[in-house]
């Protein structure tokens, strides 16, 4: 009887695994965007994280640092280049380090991203489906929010990240493609959103001091991980159409989401210690 007993348990344990496995999302390494090195997303998600300005990109990510800097021979053109240096920031300030990247099928991209200086969310957005350096417009659309509304949906952008696992990507005979609507160009994916997700893929990135965690949904989702992906969807939705009751009415999912999340860090794992936009604030810098 203990024998029958000690298997059911190890049963359970194992049903249990496995379904928490599936509510995480597939996981690359720190510094490649696609699991098997070959970044197929990755121009399309700096693209976003840079807003499609290709100075910006280099002059945030030290570009010119082996010539300017330190392929300077004195003192005085090594102070000329650090001064051009701080210009050209001040130019280029955008660097989005936290992105959720929304990707579908025959639908341009848009991006969740945020603003610590007065706690908006935001949506950048571009009418093209393929995205090019320099050309590409992308719009801006914000919504300010309370500040444990703005911590709590960052919080739970950084666990899908921390928790997610290496895994198979969605093989590419899954791809569900439909019949794009004609519709308003300038709006974003409907709201009512279709009940199988298979042609959707968020790109979760979460740049820190050692590079950027990088984490994609795939097909082999819980209903908890499918209930992230609308989560996210939603979210950008009512910022992008500037719907501050519409985010509220997702709390409650916003909270259920970050228990269930949280259940999936590893034990030595203290996303506490993290910094999110908030310990920024405490200290006073953006």
């Amino acid at each position: 009887m203990k024998r029958i007993i000690s298997m059911m348990v190890l049963a359970l344990l194992a049903i249990s695994a496995t379904a928490q496995t599936t509510d995480r999302l597939s996981a690359s390494s720190v510094l490649h965007y696609s699991p098997r090195g070959t970044e197929s997303d990755k121009d399309m998600i700096e693209i976003f994280r840079y807003e499609a300005q290709l100075e910006g990109k280099r002059w945030n990510t030290n570009y010119y640092d082996d010539k300017g800097y330190y392929g300077a021979k004195t003192t005085e053109e090594k102070e000329a280049y650090l001064k051009k240096e701080a210009e050209m920031l001040e130019k280029y300030p955008v660097d989005h380090e936290k992105l959720v990247v929304v990707q579908m099928s025959d639908e341009s991209p848009f991006a969740l991203t945020y603003d610590v200086k007065d706690t908006s969310l935001v949506v950048l957005k571009s009418n093209e489906e393929n995205l090019v350096w320099d050309k590409t417009k992308i719009k801006v659309a914000k919504t300010k929010v309370d500040v444990a509304l703005y911590d709590s949906i960052q919080m739970l952008h950084m666990l899908a990240n921390y928790t997610a696992v290496p895994m198979d990507q969605r093989p590419f005979d899954r791809l569900v493609h439909f019949v794009k609507p004609q519709k308003d160009p300038n709006a974003l994916h409907s709201g009512i959103f279709p009940d199988e997700y298979d042609f959707i893929y968020l790109h979760f990135v979460w740049g820190d001091p050692t590079g950027d965690k990088y984490a994609k949904t795939h097909n082999c989702e819980s209903e908890t991980a499918k209930i992230l992906k609308r989560t996210f969807l939603r979210i950008c939705w009512a910022v992008y159409n500037n719907r501050p009751d519409l985010l509220e009415t997702l709390e409650d999912t916003i909270h259920l989401l970050l228990t269930q999340y949280r259940r999936l860090l590893l034990p030595d794992v203290n996303v506490d210690g993290i910094a999110l936009d908030k310990s920024r604030r405490q200290w006073g810098t953006n």
